[in-house]
């Protein structure tokens, strides 16, 4: 989306007289190149900082059948001894991407043409994706330890956001 939403930016804001081309092969370039870095980075962090799990002791109860046995509940949780600096890095590149395509939302919100009919629903995606990342980490962090809660939530969100960006990219083609 934000690719094509770029390509419409540039199209339209060249300000030249001549005619811009830019093809489908430049746009998956461009995809491709967001995915290695996000590889390169990752890999930077599993090699620097390796995520290990590390058991959390989240409550003891006493079992009701055998007065002997006692349940202990663990929590696996796998971070890194500086994890919270490589998620907010993640999480900075991230939100870069996401400003830089509200800006090309923005900027490309009044094209009218018909073959380019497509940017209002990917401006739109991209305001739904940005709206819901924030509201998701902002609700995840408060739920930190609830782990069935947690998961809940950020799938429940990445769930709704895809199922509407699908809707607003594909159902006015139909």
């Amino acid at each position: 989306l934000l690719s094509k939403t770029w390509r419409v930016y540039r199209i339209f804001t060249s300000g030249k007289k001549t005619k811009i081309v830019i093809k489908d092969h430049q746009l998956i370039a461009m995809v491709v190149i967001l995915i290695c870095i996000d590889l390169c980075y990752l890999t930077i962090w599993q090699l620097a900082d390796p995520l290990k799990g590390k058991q959390i002791l989240v409550r003891i109860e006493d079992s009701s059948q055998d007065l002997n046995t006692v349940i202990r509940y663990y929590n696996v949780l796998c971070s890194s001894q500086n994890s919270s600096i490589w998620l907010g890095i993640i999480y900075g590149m991230k939100l870069l991407l996401l400003v830089f395509g509200t800006f090309l939302a923005w900027e490309t919100r009044y094209v009218t043409i018909p073959a380019l009919n497509d940017s209002r629903y990917i401006g739109m995606s991209i305001y739904n994706t940005t709206l819901l990342c924030v509201i998701a980490i902002i609700i995840s962090q408060f739920l930190g330890s609830q782990v069935d809660a947690n998961f809940a939530v950020i799938a429940g969100f990445i769930i709704f956001g895809i199922t509407v960006t699908m809707c607003l990219v594909f159902v006015p083609k139909v």
